[in-house]
């Protein structure tokens, strides 16, 4: 139940996003691809995180995922 929480913190922003952005996918086609680069990204993050990193790489880790999940906030905040 706990990881509910962490999961709606992390996704929610991207979902927004990739819905803000659908806007612009389907109007120019020069960007029709990007429906499938959500999914490519989930991807990569599934193989990357398959196997967990050492206990000293994991917190610089830790701090790129946290700083990332930061900007996804902010940028879905100045695009609405």
């Amino acid at each position: 139940m706990q990881w509910l929480g962490t999961w709606l913190v992390l996704f929610v922003p991207w979902i927004l996003l990739v819905l803000h952005l659908s806007s612009f996918w389907s109007v120019d086609p020069q960007y029709s691809y990007g429906y499938v680069v959500p999914f490519i990204a989930a991807f990569f993050f599934w193989e990357k995180w398959k196997t967990p990193p050492s206990g000293s790489a994991l917190s610089g880790k830790l701090l790129s995922l946290m700083g990332a999940s930061m900007a996804a906030v902010l940028l879905t905040l100045a695009c609405s």
